[in-house]
């Protein structure tokens, strides 16, 4: 039985055209060691100009971790490509992962620039830098009408860490993971995912996403944040942040 199925929503923008940092996070991806018999890893990439390892943009890609530790395609669908600031394209994405890889648990990552509650997310390159509001990714979520919760939501993007976003997105996840500051290129480390199969929630889970995370970082002078939230608590939080 399968215990994770995680989609990642990659956005490569410029992030990927100027600095190859998409394709870096994929090369992580695979080399992490995670047990791919319990975990499925599924990446929509699309949303940048280039891509470093060579890959078409003339289609947006959905790509498996195989067994034996590759990138494949997912499906035989080819020739489509989708605007990844459109809630469709999400919509589309977690309908996909749920139906066609079934698990005990369900997780998903954000990958891109974020510009916090007033500002979009995941800005595509190929479509006018056209990105996902949260209005929009809330739409995307009732649209896909998912059988469970996410165990966990996670943004590898700068500035997604509020109560506002945490707020809009707890009907649809358990936890979310996210940076009230900036994140630098690199973004997170994806060693994290070696062992995420003996995980029991997405708290733990998103305890070692930090902990890898300021481990890579341990060097870098700017301020870091990077944060766990348990959604089921939000509530407590509101009326002090109504107040202020």
């Amino acid at each position: 039985q399968r215990r994770l199925t995680l989609m990642i929503y990659m956005c490569g923008s410029n992030l990927e055209s100027g600095y190859g940092s998409a394709s870096a996070d994929l090369q992580e991806i695979i080399e992490a060691g995670y047990d791919r018999k319990k975990t499925e890893v599924l990446i929509l990439a699309g949303g940048s100009q280039s891509w470093k390892t060579g890959y078409s943009t003339d289609v947006t890609h959905l790509f498996r971790v195989s067994p034996g530790g590759t990138l494949v395609e997912a499906t035989r669908e080819t020739g489509t490509l989708r605007n990844m600031g459109d809630p469709d394209s999400l919509s589309w994405f977690l309908r996909y992962g749920y139906q066609h890889f079934p698990a005990d648990q369900y997780a998903l990552i954000l990958w891109d620039h974020g510009g916090g509650p007033l500002e979009a997310a995941c800005l595509d390159e190929l479509f006018s830098s056209d990105g996902l509001t949260l209005g929009e990714m809330c739409s995307a979520f009732e649209s896909a009408q998912l059988p469970q919760k996410l165990s966990w939501i996670g943004f590898d993007a700068c500035l997604m860490g509020s109560v506002e976003v945490a707020n809009a997105l707890s009907p649809y996840a358990e936890y979310m993971i996210a940076s009230q500051e900036r994140e630098p290129a690199a973004g997170w480390n994806y060693a994290f995912l070696n062992g995420i199969e003996q995980d029991e929630n997405g708290g733990i889970t998103g305890k070692r996403i930090v902990q890898k995370y300021f481990e890579a970082l341990a060097d870098d002078p700017n301020p870091l944040t990077l944060a766990c939230i348990d959604l089921s608590k939000l509530q407590e939080a509101l009326p002090s942040m109504d107040s202020f």
